[in-house]
């Protein structure tokens, strides 16, 4: 089921379900997958791994009141560079990710959906 070039993806994802099926479809895909469950921990790994894109929930550990801590990792990828995807049921935080320039998916997302986006960043990265 390999569409193309290895990826290394990060998602932040506090449910581990949902997390573990994002990993299931995009290992199967032939793609690197690192999953955490917190905004601290997504900064790390951003730190310590070079990731060609994150995929992140809206709201999980590490947001703040007024900045969930989707909307912050979305943030922090921007200034990296680095292309990053916000998946959620809350169309207000979707329309403020919007407003920011990211990209976002809302809920329930549909796994060719989901591999459409991977397969428009090995294309922005020039992955073949």
């Amino acid at each position: 089921m390999t569409r193309g070039a290895t990826m290394r993806i990060l998602i932040a994802e506090d449910n581990p379900a949902v997390g573990e099926i994002y990993q299931m479809v995009l290992t199967a895909c032939g793609h690197h997958v690192e999953l955490v469950t917190t905004f601290d921990e997504a900064l790390r790994a951003l730190k310590n791994t070079e990731h060609h894109a994150v995929i992140t929930d809206g709201h999980y550990p590490g947001g703040l009141p007024d900045e969930p801590a989707g909307l912050r990792l979305l943030d922090v990828c921007q200034r990296e560079r680095i292309p990053a995807l916000l998946i959620t049921g809350d169309e207000q935080l979707a329309l403020t990710a919007n407003g920011r320039g990211h990209w976002f998916m809302l809920k329930p997302v549909m796994v060719p959906d989901l591999m459409g986006w991977v397969d428009g960043m090995q294309t922005l990265w020039g992955m073949p």
